[in-house]
């Protein structure tokens, strides 16, 4: 994901991909279905990450698959969910967490946002649409100056992992002698190893590179290093230790600014250096805190700031530039969109979230 390969990963495994127009992210790495062969995406489209297709209609003593289809031109945001009876043409944007509808008229050259889905803008009057397939030479050369920079990325994903199995290996190795001692300390520093490994291969993915809030497009250099940072932020450090006291202590290592007392069930936290979090918050499960946003193949990223006494319900999800007030809270799977602010001990609920 993140780079030109996923397109020819994804029809190698059997996605219908007809007339590819390659941006060089077509896709990001967080992808589900239930049969590739019944996944289709219409030319010139992009997807961020955690699109899933249902492919698979079980009934009570049957069941049958179907084919969900994204459309041509379009784009889709994270966390969205298609069917085989989305009403959807070509050429549309479908915002993050969006229920993408299943009846009525199809839509198509629109936007869609929230949950029911509601019609928007398909793009901003106020901003000129990138078009992320190049067009000129110029166009073309970044875009393979972006591929000689991810492949360098995904060798040193490799080498990092490989790092980690070795480390592993060593252990396990320490431990064959099958002497009482030996077999303890091996099952104490396996864990500690995974964790040490993750945490250094996060920190040294910003070694002479600093997040920060930024507008660009994603065939510019500042993009291919948040694609290296995402590459190498391990899920042990995104989902590792989940509800123990740990858990805040090794968000703190990877770069997070977090209070006293956090309390964090299992959060995806994109980009560390960018959050705060206060003391005495409450993170339930699957929530999403996500510094950025790709619109149509333009980055665009901002601090997010989460005060004293905050809860965050199960599967929230907090965008960039939100400011929560101390004590606010957040509903369970509601979606606290951009730029927002929550007044302090406000109760915010629903997608895209208002105040209750």
């Amino acid at each position: 994901g993140d780079s030109s390969a996923i397109v020819h990963y994804l029809s190698w495994l059997g996605a219908r991909q007809p007339n590819v127009k390659q941006t060089g992210s077509n896709f990001g790495i967080a992808l589900s279905y239930e049969s590739p062969f019944e996944v289709e995406i219409g030319s010139g489209s992009m997807v961020s990450d955690g699109v899933t297709f249902v492919n698979l209609e079980v009934g009570s003593g049957t069941f049958r698959m179907a084919t969900s289809r994204i459309g041509e031109d379009s784009f889709v945001g994270n966390t969205v969910v298609f069917t085989p009876q989305a009403r959807l043409g070509n050429n549309y944007l479908i915002g993050t967490k969006t229920m993408v509808p299943i009846d009525g008229e199809v839509r198509e050259n629109v936007g869609l946002l929230g949950s029911p889905a509601f019609e928007i803008p398909r793009e901003v009057v106020s901003e000129k649409r990138f078009n992320p397939v190049p067009q000129t030479p110029a166009e073309h050369a970044r875009l393979a100056a972006k591929n000689a920079f991810n492949l360098r990325t995904g060798v040193l994903y490799l080498s990092s992992q490989w790092l980690l199995l070795l480390g592993l290996m060593l252990i396990a190795s320490a431990a064959s002698r099958l002497d009482a001692w030996a077999i303890v300390a091996a099952a104490v520093a396996a864990p500690l190893w995974v964790v040490a490994h993750a945490l250094i291969a996060e920190r040294l993915s910003l070694v002479g590179f600093q997040l920060r809030a930024h507008n660009c497009t994603i065939h510019e250099p500042y993009f291919w290093w948040v694609e290296r940072h995402w590459k190498m932020s391990e899920t042990i450090v995104k989902y590792g230790f989940t509800g123990t006291p740990f858990r805040p202590m090794l968000l703190r290592l990877a770069g997070l600014t977090v209070g006293r007392k956090v309390f964090d069930d299992g959060s995806g936290i994109s980009e560390k250096p960018l959050t705060a979090i206060g003391d005495n918050c409450c993170i339930n499960a699957g929530c999403s805190i996500q510094g950025h946003s790709l619109e149509d193949g333009l980055y665009k990223s901002g601090r997010i700031a989460i005060g004293h006494g905050c809860t965050i319900g199960a599967a929230g999800f907090v965008h960039y530039g939100v400011q929560m007030g101390d004590n606010s809270v957040l509903a369970a799977d509601a979606f606290l969109m951009k730029g927002a602010t929550t007044e302090a001990a406000a109760y915010w609920q629903g997608n895209p979230a208002t105040i209750a």
